[in-house]
């Protein structure tokens, strides 16, 4: 070390190389390990040759000063990356995990193409010595490194390397393998994501960690467009109390009318969110023998529910539910579930709605008399002398406000 530091010294008479003797002392190898650290974070800062630094690395033992030398690779421009570069490489073999990994990100920040094979090769042989020895330690920050570093450069293909790791026991090196796959929309990864899942809603008591992963399965299942997915999907719609609005909701884009008639049953089920992916489901699929179980959602106790059944229906039309939806307009207790009853009933009923919308033209709910006004326009039917025109009746609200 002591001899890097004197090559570094020659012209160190020069004025420009005064405000560095105090650092270049302090690296020598007999100064405590924390001043050798503040010296190389200080000389790194400061913009000194990274070669310098580097040169240091053969004989340092402290991991401390060795992790802040590598730390300072990230700072490489220029001529100063090839040679950096060669550096971090030799770097990734050091027995210390902490270091190899940390050399790894460098190489990423400098976006060194040179180190793909390298780093491809390293996350292999971690996948291969823990299906060797799965009671072993096997540190996570070797994966997580090589993940960050191979998401980085791409090119997408080599995602491929990521799949096995969603078959390891640790959850952490699980979710950075589903985290690259996402990344790089690798469709491949489908069936083994498919198989993942599988493992947690199989799950008798899934603690909150396992319902995430779960979920981030769904997910990335729904970003591949995985239609292969639908079978346990529905599967866990109907099993996988906690997963249930996150598979409908994926199913919503990747198969609703594979999906809809096996789950109109579900409707019944009291989740509100789940009942609502439901409802999207149904919309989306077209899905009219869900009519029945939608028309029972209209007594539901809670006013979002009626309102969002209320929608469906109409996007349905479904004429049986015009004496429920009548009901709605004249005795439901929401103000806001009335007008939109209003509206889904000439929805539904066009011309034979008039005389329900002429009784209401006096209601006491003003949201009530302008959805009535309005659908009476729509429709053209002549308003007696007791209806106000829909101009009046907002000329009305204006003035009261």
């Amino acid at each position: 070390m002591n001899q890097s530091l004197h090559a570094a010294n020659v012209g160190g008479n020069h004025p420009a190389a005064n405000p560095f003797r105090r650092l270049l002392a302090s690296l020598r190898a007999a100064s405590p390990w924390w001043e050798r650290k503040r010296a190389v974070e200080e000389l790194s800062a400061a913009g000194v040759d990274l070669g310098l630094l580097f040169r240091l690395l053969p004989d340092e033992r402290s991991l401390a000063v060795r992790l802040a030398i590598i730390q300072a690779a990230q700072r490489a421009t220029g001529a100063q990356i090839a040679e950096v570069t060669n550096a971090l490489l030799g770097e990734i073999d050091y027995p210390d995990a902490r270091v190899a990994a940390a050399a790894i990100r460098a190489l990423g920040v400098l976006r060194a193409e040179a180190a793909r094979a390298e780093v491809i090769n390293v996350l292999d042989d971690w996948c291969a010595a823990a299906v060797a020895r799965p009671s072993a330690y096997h540190p996570f920050c070797i994966v997580k490194a090589a993940v960050g570093f191979l998401a980085k450069l791409g090119p997408p293909e080599v995602a491929s390397h990521f799949v096995p790791l969603l078959a390891m026991r640790w959850p952490p090196v699980r979710a950075c393998a589903t985290w690259g796959i996402a990344r790089f929309q690798y469709r491949p990864a489908a069936p083994f994501l498919i198989e993942a899942l599988e493992r947690c809603i199989v799950l008798p008591c899934r603690n909150e960690a396992e319902a995430w992963e779960a979920r981030n399965y769904i997910q990335v299942l729904r970003r591949l467009g995985a239609q292969e997915a639908i079978p346990i999907l529905i599967r866990t719609a109907r099993e996988a109390v906690g997963l249930r609005s996150n598979a409908v909701q994926a199913l919503v884009e990747l198969g609703p009318e594979q999906a809809a008639p096996a789950l109109v049953g579900l409707l019944a089920d009291p989740g509100e969110r789940l009942r609502r992916q439901l409802l999207r489901l149904m919309l989306k699929a077209g899905c009219r023998d869900a009519s029945p179980s939608i028309r029972d959602l209209l007594h539901a106790d809670r006013h979002n529910i009626r309102l969002a059944a209320l929608r469906a229906l109409a996007r349905l039309q479904d004429p049986q539910a015009a004496d429920e939806v009548r009901a709605l307009c004249l005795t439901d207790p929401n103000p806001f579930v009335r007008p939109e009853a209003v509206r889904v009933l000439s929805s539904l009923l066009g011309i034979d709605a008039v005389p329900t919308l002429v009784t209401l033209v006096d209601d006491t709910n003003a949201m009530v008399r302008a959805a009535a006004a309005v659908e009476l326009a729509r429709l053209g039917a002549a308003p007696s002398d007791r209806t106000p025109s829909v101009a009046t009746f907002l000329h009305s609200c204006e003035a009261n406000r």
